[in-house]
């Protein structure tokens, strides 16, 4: 049941091979071949490991808690380009998620900038494509709290009384991180009475009848449009896609066959449009790659992959005395 832990036997690859691993510290120790560039040693820890090993570099899940110690031993780097955004979607399943109301409302009520305070490398959208797409527009804020109680007001007295049950992906025995605790209180600010469930699973299924929203991550795909896939009725997500939505399909099968690069954009624009105006689903951020470094540690090649790092662009200051 732990994500962070290694499951089987880890390999290397490219001019890295596995010198060793410890199952119990979730570590592996890489060795070059003498053909390869970069460090000739390398550690690697999983998530959350990053202050307690000391290591030259922190990246992913393994920056957390970082922040405390840039300045001063770590200097904070961040990546070029976003590679996943996350993302509030409807139980279409439940009443509150089939009215449109609710979901005007709820999109109204999130005040993103509040969400993403102390979140290295993220940054408000109001859309899932992100500015590395063709089809991106520049992100504007809705937040109106006045507004979406205006709406809530007007609501059905069996969605007013409701209790929100909200599906975030986490540790159950652990309290609810910031973010969570943000949305809480802009749902309560309007009136609802709202519930946080920590949970492993990644999307909704029939046994989560009572969960109005699941907020989850999603990695960007190279095609802008595989981000409106999913919620396509044959995406992966049933429960997380609106019903005989006839305009989005019909918008979708014309991106879909364009003949240009030009006609899709204008397309995937059209269909970005339509999901922020029925409020399909509710971003939140863009995710940006954050990496913690030492002083050691001269550059780590984001000029060459502004997504991620590759450890053979790694370069570590000369007199140095660390692998």
């Amino acid at each position: 049941d732990d994500l962070y832990s290694f499951k089987g036997i880890p390999i290397g690859c490219g001019p890295y091979r596995v010198k060793s691993f410890d199952m119990d510290k979730s570590s592996v120790i890489l060795e070059r071949t003498k053909d390869g560039s970069g460090p000739k040693k390398v550690e690697i820890y999983s998530a959350g490991k990053a202050w307690e090993n000391q290591v030259d570099i922190a990246m992913g899940s393994g920056i957390s808690g970082m922040k405390d110690h840039a300045g001063t031993e770590y200097t904070r780097v961040q990546g070029k380009l976003p590679y996943a955004t996350e993302i509030i979607d409807f139980n279409y399943s439940t009443p509150e998620g089939q009215s449109a109301d609710f979901r005007r409302a709820i999109a109204f009520a999130i005040n993103k900038e509040n969400q993403v305070k102390g979140y290295a490398g993220e940054i408000p959208t109001d859309q899932i494509i992100t500015a590395l797409s063709y089809g991106h527009q520049k992100p504007k804020s809705i937040y109106n709290l006045l507004e979406a109680r205006k709406i809530v007001s007007s609501l059905p007295s069996s969605l007013k009384k409701l209790t929100i049950n909200i599906m975030y992906h986490g540790v159950s025995t652990e309290p609810h991180p910031p973010y969570i605790i943000e949305i809480l209180k802009d749902l309560e600010a309007i009136g609802f009475k709202a519930n946080a469930i920590a949970s492993t699973k990644m999307k909704l299924d029939e046994n989560d009848k009572n969960v109005s929203m699941i907020i989850h991550g999603r990695v960007i795909d190279s095609d802008p449009l595989m981000a409106f896939a999913y919620y396509l009725p044959e995406g992966g997500f049933p429960f997380q896609n609106p019903k005989n939505d006839v305009k989005f399909r019909s918008l979708f099968n014309s991106a879909s066959t364009a003949e240009s690069i030009e006609s899709k954009a204008r397309i995937i624009k059209e269909i970005s449009g339509y999901f922020q105006i029925n409020n399909i689903q509710v971003p939140i951020s863009e995710r940006y790659p954050t990496y913690y470094i030492k002083n050691t540690i001269m550059d780590i090649g984001l000029d060459k992959n502004a997504f991620d790092i590759n450890i053979e662009n790694i370069s570590i200051s000369q007199d140095s005395s660390k692998k």
